[in-house]
This record gives structure tokens, sequence and C-alpha cells, in this order.
């Protein structure tokens, strides 16, 4: 009798750990041009100018343990040259090491092209360390472009792939209006 609960018990656990879904929340940010889903225990910080970039953007924290945390920075752009030059280049004082080393992945509605990097700077007062991977994705639609920069400790981005790539496919551009020429 005790070995039948015991095996029930780790059954149902087992089904339970692997059955739990992601809840995705709704993130809409139109007036940036964009909107796209997160997982819902991540935090959203939408921003017009701020200590991030003096430009228009948005900060999101995922995985909220700091060993295992997932940033995420999403600025949109008026210029596909926007993207790779200036402050769209930066978080705080960490600058993409910019390498030519780059593939697409062809989300639901949109095209990226990747860039896996690093971070380079010096910002040791937000915790930031040297050693993070960067992954940037680039895209853009009719005349808005954007770059989202993901970042976490080594082997953290690679094991959480199929979320971030589920969060590309669930990202939409929007039309901006007249809002976009601030960004």
């Amino acid at each position: 009798m005790k070995i039948r609960f015991i095996f029930t018990v780790l059954i149902l656990s087992a089904i339970s750990c692997y059955g739990q879904k992601v809840k995705w929340q709704k993130v809409d940010q139109s007036y940036y041009g964009m909107k796209y889903e997160l997982p819902k225990s991540w935090a959203i910080d939408g921003f017009g100018t701020s200590s991030v970039c003096h430009c228009a953007g948005t900060i999101n924290t995922g995985n909220s343990s700091k060993k295992n945390e997932i940033q995420m920075v999403v600025y949109p752009a008026l210029s596909d040259s926007a993207l790779y030059n200036g402050m769209r280049t930066e978080v705080w004082d960490w600058k993409f090491v910019e390498n030519e080393n780059r593939t697409a992945y062809k989300a639901k509605s949109l095209t990226f092209e990747k860039t896996v990097s690093k971070w380079n700077g010096e910002n040791t007062r937000l915790g930031l360390e040297p050693d993070f991977e960067v992954w940037r994705f680039t895209t853009s639609f009719k005349k808005q472009h954007y770059v989202i920069y993901f970042w976490a400790g080594k082997k953290i981005l690679p094991r959480n792939e199929k979320m971030i790539l589920e969060i590309l496919n669930r990202f939409k551009a929007v039309n901006a209006g007249s809002d976009s020429e601030y960004w």
C-alpha cells in the first residue's frame, strides 16, 4: 500500500513538473511601434529616456534569481543605421562588441538577424559582469526598425533559447504613428 502511494505521488509530481506551460503576458507598447508577449513572471519597464539609454525603449527582466537572471532591452529606431550605431548599441555603460557572425531567424511575422557577442565596458554599480553572453536581434518593418538584446551569465541563454525564440515569435511591429518622431 505504501509503495503504491509513493509511486502515485512520484508519477503525479513528474506530470505536474513537465506539464506546466509558460503563462504569457501581453505587452502593448504601440507608442514604440511594438507589441509582444513575455512570460508572466517577467518584469516590464518602458522608458522614454533613462540611465539605460537616452532614447526610447523598454527593459524586461526574467528569472528573478540573480544567478539565472535574463535581461532584455528593446529599442525602436527610425533608421536601419541607428540599430548598429550610437546609443542603441549600449545598455547603461556597456557597449555591444560588434562582429560579423550573423544568422537569420524567421519568426512568425518578422525575420531577425542574430549576433552573439558580449558587453564591453565597466559598470560594476549595476552588478553587470563582463563575462555575460549577449544575443542581439535586429529586424525592420516598413520604416520602423528594432534592436532586441538578451543577456545573462554564460550558458543561461542557450538553456533558455526556446523561450527567447518564442518571445521573438510573439513580437509584432505595429504602426507607431506620430509618436515615433521622438524616438
